[in-house]
C-alpha cells in the first residue's frame, strides 16, 4: 500500500510543484456497534473499529469531535452515529433495557495471493486540476502479492514493499491499525498530514483508509488560496481481498 500513497502524494503536489507531509490527528477509541429491531430490542458488540476508521466507512470525511462518547447505531437499514447508550438504545426500540457488549474473536488472514484497489471517495477544497486527477489516477492502481501473514495481520504486508517506513503503524486491536504518515518530503510552505486506518474484517478482506490534508499558515496559506488549495483534503478507501 505504500507504494500507492506516495504516488498519491507525489501526484497531487506534483500538479503544482510544490512539496511536503507529516502526520494527522484521528479517534483511537473502539466504536460500539448497536444493531435494533423496532420492537425487539438491539444488540450490541464491540466493532474492532475506531472513530476514524467508522466514519470513512461511511463516507464521512471525519469523525465528530464528541465521537468517544457516541455509538453507531443501526435501526433496519439507517446507520448513524447517536448519543444514545447501548442500554438506552435497546430500551427504545422494545427491549428490556439491558444490551450487553459482545467480542467477538478477531479473524485470522489467510496465506495466498491477494489484491487490492484503491478508491478516491472524496476530494474537497482543492484546485480543479487535483480534484480531476486524483480519481482517475487513484482507480488505475491495482495491488496483487503473495502475502504469507504467520497467522497475524499486519497492513505493512499489503504493500509491494513491507519494509518501507513510510507509514508507521499502531496496533490498536490485532485486527485494528492506525496509521502515521511519514513523507521524506520537507516543505516550508506546505504542511500535508496524513492518517491511515486499516482493519482485517474477515480471513480473505481487508479494508484501510488515507486521509491527507494540504494547507498552510500566515502567508503561505495566503499563497495556497489564491491557486484554490486553502484546505485540500483527499480521503481514499483501500479493498484488499485473498482470491486464491
Amino acid at each position: 500500500m505504500q507504494n500507492v500513497l506516495m504516488a498519491l502524494i507525489f501526484g497531487i503536489l506534483g500538479s503544482f510543484a510544490l512539496p511536503a507531509p507529516s502526520a494527522a490527528q484521528s479517534q483511537t477509541q473502539e466504536v460500539t456497534f448497536v444493531y435494533c429491531t423496532q420492537g425487539a430490542g438491539c444488540r450490541c458488540a464491540l466493532s474492532g473499529m475506531d472513530a476514524y476508521f467508522v466514519a470513512s466507512i461511511f463516507n464521512a470525511q471525519e469523525p465528530p469531535a464528541n465521537a468517544d462518547q457516541l455509538i453507531m447505531l443501526t435501526v433496519g437499514v439507517e446507520t448513524n452515529w447517536s448519543a444514545l447508550t447501548p442500554d438506552q438504545a435497546d430500551e427504545k426500540y422494545g427491549g428490556d433495557g439491558v444490551c450487553p457488549i459482545e467480542v467477538f474473536l478477531p479473524p485470522i488472514p489467510e496465506d495466498g495471493t491477494w489484491v487490492g484497489a484503491v478508491r478516491t471517495t472524496s476530494v474537497t477544497g482543492c484546485a480543479p486540476q487535483v480534484a480531476e486527477m486524483v480519481p482517475s489516477m487513484v482507480g488505475a492502481m491495482v495491488f496483487t502479492r503473495q502475502i504469507a501473514w504467520e497467522n497475524k495481520f499486519h497492513p505493512a504486508k499489503l504493500s509491494s514493499d513491507p519494509t518501507s517506513a513510510l507509514v508507521t503503524w499502531q496496533e490498536l486491536n490485532p485486527v485494528l491499525y492506525s496509521g502515521t504518515l511519514n513523507s521524506p518530503i520537507k516543505s516550508d510552505l506546505l504542511k500535508v498530514n496524513g492518517a491511515l486506518s486499516a482493519k482485517l474484517t474477515s480471513p480473505k478482506k481487508a479494508i484501510a483508509t488515507l486521509n491527507l490534508r494540504i494547507g498552510a499558515e500566515g502567508v503561505n496559506a495566503e499563497i495556497l488560496a489564491s491557486i484554490g488549495m486553502a484546505d485540500c483534503r483527499t480521503t481514499a478507501v483501500y479493498d484488499f481481498n485473498k482470491v486464491d
